[in-house]
């Protein structure tokens, strides 16, 4: 499902323009990614929890070349599913 596709069905369920969706669609994920910027987990419930984890630095290999690469330190986006949701996809 294309974000297009995701702002007709949330305009046609709250029985608002499309515009008006996106807009709210927008400021969801600007919330979330903010928070997750500022290292605070988002708990919405029966759905999910957005959080990020800290990598530290390590020391990959390139395939191609077969030399040593240094990956830096940094930090990584995670979900974890609710159970709510996980039994609604089996």
């Amino acid at each position: 499902m294309k974000k297009i596709d995701f702002v007709k069905l949330v305009a046609e369920k709250m029985d608002i323009t499309q515009k008006d969706a996106n807009e709210c669609i927008d400021c969801v994920f600007s919330v979330i990614g903010d928070a997750l910027v500022d290292g605070d987990t988002v708990t919405i419930p029966n759905f999910g929890r957005f959080g990020t984890n800290d990598v530290s630095e390590r020391v990959c290999r390139n395939p191609q070349t077969g030399g040593s690469v240094i990956s830096p330190a940094h930090r990584k986006v995670r979900f974890n599913a609710a159970v709510a949701l996980k039994e609604a996809v089996r």
